[in-house]
């Protein structure tokens, strides 16, 4: 699954065996703009599809789009059945902007002349959920600062929502302690992700998994590999096809040499990521 900013190149998608979800990225304030991107989404969709690429849309985050292009993107999502990725309660800064139109982010929209007052403050973030919920599948980025009537909303639609856990994005921005652990006895499905490398090193799923790992010890290795393989495929909408093996799947998978003398099986395989 990739987010594109700009026009996508599919071309770098032509490798044997490997199947894109290629959500298109859209970002404006701007209400007026959304015919225009929602044309963009068109011209994605089309490209997409001629070269067997599976289409997706992203609008951005809460602080970047407006209340207008968030429910276009959700509806295209519903009548395309498409994946949408959102970016969703990185920082606290994100709620205070929401929630009272002032804040650090306040500022930098208005720095970068991107500040328009009605679309923020009175606004709780449970406001940016509720169109979601359309969408066949969605990826909720990051979930950080998840309040409790939010995790509520995500916990009803394991079936359509997941949360994609970015621990090096996480650690890179100092954030308080992930309540992975909280989240998945509230019954939210969770996948792992990288997010982009203006916060990550490599974008390795392989290191993120290992993050995970290091930062929850308490959680079983089982559940932490679930989300690295079926809950994420789930997130992007291609569980049908990939994630797991079983019948009527291709059989896609990732061999892993292990120590033989690690007699437990999630140890040996963990430590064998590690090498």
């Amino acid at each position: 699954g990739e987010i594109a900013t700009n026009p996508t190149d599919t071309s770098v998608y032509a490798v044997p065996g490997l199947q894109v979800v290629a959500f298109r990225e859209l970002i404006s304030n701007d209400p007026t703009m959304v015919p225009e991107l929602l044309s963009q989404l068109a011209t994605h969709r089309t490209q997409c599809l001629h070269d067997d690429v599976i289409p997706g849309v992203s609008p951005h985050a809460p602080y970047t789009v407006s209340v207008e292009l968030l429910v276009a993107a959700c509806q295209w999502s519903l009548e395309s059945n498409a994946p949408l990725a959102f970016h969703f309660a990185e920082s606290p800064e994100e709620r205070e902007l929401l929630e009272s139109g002032e804040g650090p982010f306040a500022q930098l929209l208005r720095e970068a002349g991107a500040w328009r007052a009605e679309q923020f403050g009175n606004r709780p973030p449970i406001d940016y959920l509720k169109p979601l919920a359309i969408c066949p599948r969605v990826a909720l980025i990051h979930g950080n600062f998840l309040g409790p009537e939010e995790r509520q909303f995500v916990a009803q639609r394991p079936d359509k929502m997941t949360v994609v856990y970015c621990p090096r994005t996480h650690e890179y921005f100092g954030h308080s302690p992930y309540p992975l652990s909280e989240y998945l006895e509230q019954g939210i499905s969770m996948a792992i992700g990288t997010d982009s490398r203006a916060s990550n090193p490599n974008l390795s799923s392989m290191q993120e998994l290992l993050a995970t790992r290091r930062r929850h010890p308490d959680i079983d290795p089982s559940r932490l590999l679930e989300m690295a393989t079926i809950r994420a495929a789930e997130a992007i909408g291609i569980a049908s096809e990939f994630g797991s093996i079983e019948a009527g799947k291709p059989l896609n998978y990732l061999k892993i040499p292990v120590d033989p003398s690690i007699a437990d099986p999630y140890d040996a395989l963990f430590d064998g990521i590690s090498r």
